[in-house]
């Protein structure tokens, strides 16, 4: 194993909590600035944020770049204390007057198409496709037009209680390079974008009835998540997580899985830190981007 394990930190922004059936939430008025406070007792540790700019955004604010224009102080102070911004769109559609996940690929390559530029625009280089759903056409367009990383696989079943699509049922836990026919998993001819999967072990909720593979999450509880952790860095030299910042402001109503305490957020960042350097005595936090310059120097040694 090598003598250090790399991590990243990313959130998603995905201003909607699922937890409360997709109820809208402005992540960046109260939990984002809470997070920035932690994150600067830290300051070694850099992070990558998945912000939402799509054509949902447009409708309901005006403009598919909203978060970035309304936003532009936070975003710019992230940017300027070493953490990275990357793109999150999320392809919705209407149907009986609410919004679902969209799936049909057309209408999503079109979408991605439109919106690309603008993101681009802002410098953003690494992408997060809306509940990690690809096919192989939006993974090759995303290649095409210029994104060096995606970090969209959840390397796990689709479990028949999950309420959105996606399909990462064949993905490894490592970075690859996907095959131009398979998305899921390496192969040649392969693309020029570096897929970078989420995490994945097995976190067990009291209200479980079966051995379930789950992302790992800085937002669950701590004491559900020290020995996931530790199994994962047993077996790993990187940890990609991915959390939602909502996740962390408090509830009244008592989750089984997530903790929804900032304070919980921070014990398990340093959870991540001791196991770490108990495993191999060092940790570096990379962004998404430094994490895959990495990947690509290694894989060329």
């Amino acid at each position: 194993m090598a003598n250090i394990i790399s991590v990243c930190l990313t959130f998603d922004v995905d201003l909607a909590d699922y937890t409360e059936t997709w109820r809208t939430t402005n992540e960046f008025a109260k939990a984002i600035p809470e997070i920035l406070t932690i994150l600067e007792r830290y300051p070694e540790v850099r992070t990558t944020w998945f912000i939402r700019l799509d054509q949902q955004v447009r409708s309901i604010w005006g403009y598919a770049d909203h978060f970035f224009r309304e936003y532009k102080s936070i975003i710019n102070e992230l940017i300027d204390s070493g953490h990275e911004i990357g793109w999150h769109p999320h392809c919705y559609i209407q149907a009986g007057g609410n919004w679902k996940q969209n799936v049909e690929e057309a209408m999503i390559l079109e979408e991605l198409s439109l919106d690309a530029p603008l993101a681009q625009s802002y410098g953003l280089k690494c992408v997060r496709m809306g509940w990690g759903f690809h096919t192989n056409k939006t993974m090759c367009l995303i290649s095409d037009l210029g994104f060096d990383v995606d970090s969209s696989a959840i390397p796990r079943p689709q479990y028949i209680w999950e309420e959105t699509k996606k399909d990462w049922t064949l993905t490894p836990l490592e970075p690859y390079f996907p095959s131009e026919s398979d998305y899921r998993v390496p192969g040649r001819p392969d693309l020029s974008i570096l897929e970078v999967p989420i995490s994945v072990t097995h976190v067990k909720a009291p209200y479980d009835l079966e051995t379930v593979l789950r992302y790992i999450n800085l937002a669950y509880s701590p004491d559900l998540l020290r020995k996931p952790l530790e199994d994962w860095l047993k077996q790993h030299n990187h940890l990609i997580t991915i959390t939602h910042p909502y996740e962390l402001l408090p509830r009244d109503k008592v989750h089984g899985l997530l903790a929804f305490d900032m304070n919980a957020f921070e014990q398990n960042l340093n959870t991540v830190r001791e196991l770490a350097q108990m495993q191999v005595g060092s940790i570096s936090f990379l962004t998404i981007s430094e994490f895959a310059n990495l990947h690509w120097e290694r894989s060329h040694e």
